[in-house]
């Protein structure tokens, strides 16, 4: 649980391909009447894909999600369970696998992962606070070890998705005694002026 409300701004999953400009979703958050509250805020590039590797009962292929993300973020950031932190600049490109399915498929604490695009290295576990429960596409709760989360660089996971300078979500934070569901509201008007096909959920 946070104490902290959070808005969470994102293209409808109906509308495949829906991509901004990195830099356009601060912006829109930027504009709307009620920008005073907002404490802080994140893009990410947020892609669904699979995800290749060797765990402790052989070879396996998994639905995975890629988070492209500022890793340590003013909102929603890494916690790093074990190992290093990614070095952004890395090549090959560089991540955090989610804790919860390195454990469960009996991965080491850093290793060589292939998803579409190409190999990642991931050099620590951890997790973002909404993996705490893993869910699919469609809402359905997965176990730990059926969908893998892999945190890069925002760069880094435009570089191997093939959508350099792309963003797909704004996360942020509000001041205490701010109004969540009006905020969203101007959210919602501010995207659909600019013409991003768009949801906003909060938290």
């Amino acid at each position: 649980p946070r104490a902290r409300s959070t808005v969470t701004a994102r293209p409808a999953q109906a509308m495949a391909g829906t991509f901004a400009d990195a830099g356009a979703l601060t912006a829109l958050v930027g504009g709307i009447p009620n920008t005073g509250d907002v404490n802080a805020s994140s893009e990410r590039l947020v892609l669904d894909g699979q995800l290749e590797a060797v765990g402790g009962d052989g070879p396996f292929l998994v639905y995975a999600r890629l988070v492209g993300m500022d890793l340590a973020a003013p909102v929603d950031g890494v916690w790093l369970a074990r190992g290093e932190r990614p070095d952004a600049a890395a090549t090959p490109v560089q991540g955090v696998l989610e804790v919860k399915f390195a454990d469960e498929r009996e991965l080491a604490d850093s290793g060589m992962l292939t998803v579409a695009g190409g190999e990642v290295a991931y050099t620590g576990v951890g997790a973002g606070p909404e993996e705490f429960f893993v869910s699919g596409p469609e809402g359905t709760i997965f176990a730990g070890g059926d969908v893998a989360t892999l945190y890069l660089d925002t760069a880094a996971a435009g570089q191997i998705a093939g959508r350099p300078g792309a963003v797909n979500e704004v996360v942020l934070t509000l001041r205490a005694g701010a109004d969540p569901e009006g905020i969203a509201g101007q959210l919602e008007q501010a995207a659909d002026r600019l013409g991003f096909g768009a949801t906003v959920s909060t938290r």
